[in-house]
């Protein structure tokens, strides 16, 4: 498919700064914005601050938790730690938004796509308009692997439409929205981090792509078996090595694979040869970054379904979860 055959209409309806009816957390961080975050011993959920005014989300992550508050919470977080005899009270950080994210969040252009925070109203450029904001969870674009995950997923949608796409680490989703956009019947998007899940589906409701984005909380791994056409996987090296243990990820037809340096990417390209898998293409990042795209060619994915047909094959996910937590259940963790 031409590059100026690449939609363009979906995304621009995305243009708004105001997230849509229903997305989840409507508030929009600006990068001035003063952040307190709360590092704790133990885990927290995060339903425990559910509903309080200033709670941006929780961060848990072997055995200890970051909590996020708009404005200072210690007195509340410090009772807490208290009043429970498994979590301690380590530290205190206050920082602005734009500095946790490590430097400017502005937009940018990938793909023939531009990608545009909300504040950034009058900055976005001529051309289709994706909305996003990165919150406190990796993705805001800069990262090469990123903008190297853009390059594949339009390569491959040069061929004609990807289908339904699978983004395993979605973090922000700016890859699952960039799938979308180019024409993806069906994205999942996938991360074991459930403040990452919930600002990935607060920008797929800033771009009104709530029929089409599914935001689903799992490891990698347990994803793996879902069906799909396209597997994308920007995650770090020992997530990418489980994934690979998964016989579902051989069922993918087309893949892209990053978050890998050198000779992590080496022992990948290996396993991947092994199984049959070929590399078509492959990037390398002028600090050592490297995103694989490639071939299952054993894969045969979802064929060409329909949107409904689509929605249908992942009801179970859309609704209940039950698939995801029975396959995290395998392997030993919950998210």
């Amino acid at each position: 498919m031409p590059q100026d055959d690449l939609p363009s209409e979906p995304t621009r309806k995305g243009c708004s700064p105001h997230p849509a009816k229903g997305s989840t957390n409507p508030r929009v961080s600006q990068p001035d914005d003063p952040l307190h975050i709360y590092y704790l011993h133990g885990r927290i959920p995060s339903k425990r601050f559910q509903g309080h005014p200033d709670f941006l989300g929780s961060w848990q992550e072997d055995g200890l938790s970051f909590l996020f508050f708009s404005k200072p919470a210690r007195e509340e977080v410090a009772g807490l730690a208290s009043a429970e005899p498994d979590i301690d009270f380590i530290e205190e950080f206050q920082t602005t938004y734009g500095q946790w994210q490590g430097g400017t969040i502005s937009s940018f252009s990938e793909g023939g796509l531009i990608f545009c925070p909300p504040w950034e109203d009058d900055a976005c450029g001529d051309g289709p308009v994706l909305r996003f904001d990165p919150g406190v969870v990796f993705g805001t674009g800069l990262h090469p692997t990123t903008r190297d995950c853009i390059r594949a997923l339009e390569r491959i949608c040069r061929s004609g439409s990807p289908g339904t796409v699978l983004d395993l680490g979605t973090g922000s989703g700016i890859l699952a929205l960039a799938a979308a956009a180019f024409r993806a019947e069906l994205v999942v998007a996938v991360d074991c981090n459930p403040l990452a899940v919930q600002t990935a589906a607060r920008n797929i409701g800033l771009n009104d792509l709530q029929d089409r984005v599914l935001p689903v909380q799992s490891l990698a791994e347990g994803a793996a078996a879902l069906p799909a056409d396209v597997l994308v996987a920007n995650i770090h090296f020992d997530a990418m090595q489980r994934l690979l243990d998964e016989p579902g990820f051989f069922e993918k037809p087309r893949f892209i694979l990053s978050g890998l340096m050198s000779r992590q990417a080496e022992a990948i390209r290996r396993r991947l040869s092994e199984a049959g898998a070929e590399i078509e293409t492959f990037w390398i990042s002028e600090d050592g970054w490297v995103t694989l795209a490639g071939r299952n060619h054993s894969g045969h994915g979802l064929g060409r379904a329909s949107p409904e047909e689509s929605h249908a094959r992942f009801r179970p996910v859309h609704v209940s979860g039950a698939e995801i937590r029975g396959r995290n259940a395998e392997h030993g963790a919950a998210c």
